[in-house]
């Protein structure tokens, strides 16, 4: 059983995060934390006024809210006190959105959730609402898996928070041409890359149905042969109609400085539903 921590900004895309947020501390049991860094970026009464808001569609959920109120950091920034206000203990996924920003710095860099992405010390899910009038009912989600073994079960403990009201599960997996001797790859090497991508979907659904038991999914599994796994997981949510992407991230995905060409941001620029970018917590070294 998890507990939600929805670390609330006071703005509107904030308001659209919360639809998830109490819904996923609906399917964990556990109730919702709401914590609010007071910056002075709102006004207190409106924030006040929201809050309310927020209680009462979490109340007709049935889910119990506690809220936290933090000052404005004197040092380190909102996401560090953010990090050290949460408790590092198993059992706690920290909620947070990903709006747009007058600037051009992009969607993710700099962000308060990027930098709760890339401390790892928490288990972190990421939220840009594309479809505000979903109001965080997700049925049809569209899960993008690497090949790493591991994957699927870093991407299982946030499906299964997703799961109740989950219909269809979309898998995608990107195998890129460019593997050991395929640096030109003929048809048949595509076609075989394809097969390979496929089959371990396949393996991956039916962990993922043991997993999700009793719920009954309808599942697609897709592998696909890209060199750019950004531009083909947003071509294939718009053709599947998926309501939510869900992706992992990794210090790899994550690094760099620079906006436009991380793939990550490609996916929030182009997405044209809403996208869930999780990290699982950094295991600590023995």
């Amino acid at each position: 059983m998890s507990t939600i921590v929805f670390a609330y900004d006071g703005s509107t895309h904030g308001d659209w995060v919360a639809r998830y947020a109490i819904r996923l501390a609906r399917a964990s049991e556990a109730g919702l934390e709401v914590v609010h860094v007071d910056d002075g970026a709102t006004a207190d009464a409106l924030i006040e006024s929201r809050l309310v808001h927020l209680r009462e569609v979490a109340a007709a959920l049935g889910v119990e809210v506690s809220l936290r109120s933090l000052p404005a950091p004197t040092t380190g920034g909102v996401a560090r006190l953010l990090d050290a206000a949460v408790p590092t203990g198993a059992g706690r996924i920290i909620v947070s959105g990903l709006r747009a920003r007058k600037s051009s710095r992009g969607l993710l860099r700099g962000t308060v959730s990027d930098q709760l992405l890339r401390f790892g010390n928490h288990d972190v899910l990421a939220i840009r609402v594309v479809s505000p009038a979903l109001l965080g009912h997700a049925r049809h989600i569209l899960l993008s898996l690497s090949q790493n073994p591991r994957a699927a079960d870093r991407a299982g403990q946030f499906l299964r928070l997703f799961a109740p009201e989950l219909t269809h599960l979309s898998l995608l997996t990107v195998m890129s041409p460019r593997l050991g001797r395929l640096s030109s790859p003929t048809s048949g090497d595509l076609r075989s890359l394809r097969a390979r991508g496929t089959y371990y979907l396949r393996s991956v659904e039916a962990r993922l149905r043991g997993a999700l038991s009793p719920l009954e999914l309808a599942f697609d599994p897709h592998g696909a042969v890209s060199s750019d796994w950004s531009t083909e997981i947003t071509r294939y949510a718009a053709r599947a109609r998926a309501e939510l992407m869900l992706v992992g991230s990794t210090d790899r995905t994550l690094a760099g400085q620079w906006v436009f060409g991380n793939p990550l941001e490609r996916v929030l620029r182009d997405a044209v539903c809403d996208v869930a970018i999780f990290r699982r917590k950094k295991r600590a070294l023995p």
